[in-house]
């Protein structure tokens, strides 16, 4: 009696030893999941930062008509782009945050008509602050 008392109680405590083991695995893949998107989040917040200081340089307020002018189509009024007139390509200010940011106001938007705005290829999204509007 005694030796089938000792059977159960060990064959018991080696279930509890793989039950303890498999709850550790998952709680360590739960770590390593949290810290990947931890560290998405830093790196979209530090690529964001660098875009903003990229284009502040490149696109400053006084440049407005001469090497950028920003637009909007006139069937899509309030979705603000950033045309490169260097490159003939138009990028879309993707939120109100970054287009105030960025130094812009609203006086300084030209808009287009449809076919002239549908004829200018679309380059990147710009986006440094907010959440993207659609």
């Amino acid at each position: 009696m005694e030796a089938t008392q000792s059977a159960e109680l060990i064959r018991s405590q080696i279930f509890y030893n793989y039950c303890g083991g498999i709850g550790l695995l998952f709680a360590g893949i739960g770590g390593i999941v949290a810290f990947l998107q931890w560290g998405n989040i830093n790196v979209d917040k530090y690529k964001r930062k660098n875009l903003g200081e990229e284009l502040k340089a490149r696109y400053p307020p006084e440049k407005n008509g001469k090497s950028f002018q920003l637009i909007q189509s006139n069937t899509q009024p309030g979705k603000i782009y950033l045309l490169d007139t260097e490159m003939n390509i138009k990028h879309h200010i993707a939120s109100w945050a970054t287009f105030q940011e960025l130094g812009y106001d609203f006086s300084m938007v030209k808009t287009i008509d449809k076919k002239q705005f549908d004829s200018i290829e679309t380059g990147r999204i710009f986006l440094t602050e907010g959440a993207k509007s659609t």
